[in-house]
């Protein structure tokens, strides 16, 4: 089914394993929103969609997972790394809107690495085993997405502003005990 105008609360733990190829790679997974078109239409296996990254370190980044045209982009406040290569949200910075790639969250660590394990130094993500409380609010053409109550990211200009909802897992045990889906 399609959805619109809902908050999604997910509460997950990472467990301790991880599987080829990313052994040891940080532990990686997904909540795609809006997700249109055909299974396997995003590098043959993703539906094209709106992802709040789940990925220790980088959780609350979103991933724009779509066809690289306008139908799948969001507009965020943004500031850039100072070498130009990141973009980070920011309440204050300027608006950037994109149809392909990522909009780190406040506190990505700019020293952030894909290894497994990976701590951040404002990360707001509990360690590996505990239980953390995702929350994503699609309102309209909006997203916000929360972790464990705090605001991490807001996504406005959001196409599409409705579709299915995936949950992404890339090779690493990730426990969820609880999926809420409550309409606005």
């Amino acid at each position: 089914a399609e959805f619109e105008n809902y908050k999604i609360l997910l509460e997950y733990k990472w467990g301790e394993l991880s599987h080829e190829p990313r052994l040891e790679n940080a532990r990686d997974c997904g909540l795609l929103l809006h997700s249109r078109g055909e299974d396997g239409g995003s590098q043959g296996i993703w539906m094209h969609s709106i992802e709040c990254q789940m990925i220790e370190g980088g959780t609350g980044d979103f991933i724009v997972v779509g066809d690289g045209t306008e139908a799948f982009q969001i507009t965020c406040k943004v500031e850039t790394d100072p070498h130009g290569n990141h973009f980070y949200a920011r309440e204050g910075g300027h608006p950037l809107t994109i149809s392909g790639g990522r909009i780190n969250w406040w506190g990505r660590d700019p020293e952030w690495q894909d290894v497994l394990g990976f701590r951040g130094r404002q990360d707001v993500e509990k360690p590996v085993g505990e239980w953390n409380v995702l929350e994503c609010v699609a309102a309209g053409d909006e997203i916000t997405v929360k972790l464990n109550g705090i605001l991490l990211n807001k996504a406005t200009a959001v196409k599409p502003d409705k579709g299915r909802i995936q949950i992404q897992s890339e090779a690493a045990e990730v426990f969820i005990r609880r999926i809420e889906l409550t309409p606005i």
